[in-house]
């Protein structure tokens, strides 16, 4: 969780004030790391599933669902790759 946070706040650092791809930026650097997976992931939304949405962040469960659809396409298409 907690190289989740720093890695998402490292985001805003190169993509700016937008929320969603902060996450991403942290989902990406996760993946690449090796530290994040299916269980860290559904960690980070149990962690978030409580949040209200408000002006730039979409509610809890809402951005989870982002986030899932997005570790979702990294995931599917480097394991693609190393079947080949």
């Amino acid at each position: 969780m907690k190289l989740y946070i720093y890695n998402r706040e490292c985001g805003h650092q190169f993509v700016g004030h937008n929320e969603s791809e902060a996450d991403f930026f942290a989902i990406r650097r996760g993946l690449k790391s090796g530290w994040l997976d299916a269980v860290g992931m559904e960690k980070i939304c149990a962690f978030i599933s409580s949040l209200r949405g408000y002006d730039m962040y979409p509610s809890g469960p809402q951005r989870c669902a982002i986030m899932r659809r997005y570790y979702q396409k990294p995931v599917r298409s480097w394991a693609n790759r190393t079947e080949r």
